[in-house]
């Protein structure tokens, strides 16, 4: 997991993804987990060395099929996610397909930002 390779590994360059092995560079090989749900999910959009790297489908990674298994074996009526990086909080869909959808802001964003 990219967080204990973080703790044991403090001088190396931080590692957000998985430790699958996708490309010859430990510290740039691996998953990113948050991109490796079916949602928007593209097929070789980043290469596998890539910091984005999606992973070779929705869901190949144990991390998001243990996720996947759970909602699916639960009614869930709400679920809350906290995904903070730097200045940022992201929220789900935080993608678009275009830059211009991208920079509409919700009234809540107002709120956070």
């Amino acid at each position: 997991d990219g967080y204990i390779e973080n703790e044991q590994s403090p001088s190396k360059p931080v590692i957000r993804k998985n430790r699958r092995p996708t490309c010859r560079d430990k510290y740039k090989s691996g998953v990113d987990i948050n991109r490796n749900f079916a949602v928007a999910w593209k097929s070789g959009q980043f290469p596998a060395c890539d910091e984005e790297y999606q992973g070779t489908a929705p869901f190949s990674e144990p991390e998001t099929k243990a996720l996947k298994s759970i909602c699916d074996r639960n009614s869930f009526k709400s679920a809350m996610n906290f995904h903070a990086f730097g200045s940022m909080l992201t929220h789900p869909y935080n993608w678009a397909p275009t830059a211009h959808r991208a920079r509409l802001k919700t009234q809540d964003d107002d709120l956070i930002y």
